[in-house]
């Protein structure tokens, strides 16, 4: 079951990863990259509903936790995707 939790993580981790890359190269020529790697980690993290429940309770509660900063990650991410392709197409007519 401890793969479970580490696929978790890394999958929070991952989307969390994306979202900090792509505020760093906010109006960059990155931002073009970042995008791309943002979406693939949002379709990572939404997965993780999907792998299944521990059976362990302390791996319950860690389950609990992640799925509530996933949960919270996920939509503002969603937003974030969809104003970053804005401003990443902008700056591709730009060039």
């Amino acid at each position: 079951m401890a793969h479970l939790s580490e696929d978790r993580t890394s999958a929070k981790a991952q989307l969390f990863a994306a979202l900090s890359a792509v505020y760093r190269s906010w109006g960059t020529g990155e931002m073009i990259q970042t995008y791309e790697a943002l979406g693939p980690a949002i379709a990572l993290a939404e997965h993780v509903p999907s792998l299944g429940a521990p059976d362990d309770a302390t791996e319950k509660m860690v389950l609990e936790v992640h799925m509530r900063s996933v949960g919270f990650l996920l939509p503002y991410a969603r937003e974030e995707l969809v104003r970053v392709h804005r401003v990443a197409l902008t700056l591709r007519e730009r060039a």
